[in-house]
């Protein structure tokens, strides 16, 4: 709760406490204890505190090896979790082996038709367009979007943001009418779900559009998009 509200210096006391408790009573090599060092982890992650937080998530990794093994999807959870701090490090050669570990385990004990797998296809597409490695984030997003198209409500904003990601790598590339392509569809989900004039997903939406646009010299339009009312 703490940390949902930004108070990260009484959330790192009760996993300090937690995490003393768990040790004395059941030990360290045990999924609660690894539960907590990844929650300290994320804090830490969270909080610019990136050495302790590698600390913590490679000891966690070690624990749940001893506990499940290399091919179970907890120890996938947690090599997912360093590959995101890794990014953060600017280790992306490391972070790209620890994704591909994820994934194949999510694939081989969760099948492709699971929202863990796709989550870990997003966040592959997201690492690549990062790197700017556009050929490979393409591949993985086209992946995520087939595989969303059976699993989740295509009217979550979570798909909105997901479908602007997408917008984002063709305007990257300069294919310009893939890219209005998805901001359209990215915008009628989001306007659906999210209060105008309070929704930043929205906002940053319309921005992008308006960048779009600007791209190709079709200044009137962008205009348009920087001054909708969800951009004010």
């Amino acid at each position: 709760m703490y940390k949902a509200i930004g108070k990260y210096s009484q959330a790192e006391e009760l996993y300090f406490e937690a995490k003393n408790i768990v040790e004395k009573t059941k030990g360290k090599d045990n999924p609660t204890y690894a539960t907590i060092l990844n929650n300290m982890a994320n804090l830490y992650k969270e909080t610019g505190r990136y050495e302790k937080a590698e600390r913590l998530h490679n000891e966690a990794i070690v624990i749940k090896e001893k506990i499940y093994g290399k091919e179970h999807v907890e120890y996938g959870y947690s090599l997912n979790n360093l590959g995101n701090l890794c990014i953060e490090l600017g280790n992306f050669n490391q972070a790209e082996q620890l994704f591909k570990k994820a994934l194949i385990i999510f694939e081989n004990k969760l099948g492709k038709e699971n929202v863990n797998y796709l989550n870990c296809l997003v966040g592959f597409a997201d690492f690549y367009q990062r790197i700017a490695e556009y050929g490979k984030s393409e591949y993985y997003y086209l992946q995520a979007y087939a595989v969303w198209q059976n699993l989740k409500d295509k009217n979550d904003p979570k798909y909105g943001k997901f479908i602007n990601g997408i917008a984002l790598l063709y305007k990257s590339i300069e294919k310009f009418e893939e890219a209005n392509n998805y901001y359209l569809q990215s915008i009628s989900i989001l306007e659906k779900k999210e209060p105008l004039n309070q929704s930043n997903e929205l906002a940053n939406c319309f921005n992008s559009y308006g960048n779009l646009f600007f791209e190709e010299n079709k200044f009137n339009m962008a205009e348009a998009q920087f001054l909708n009312p969800s951009c004010s």
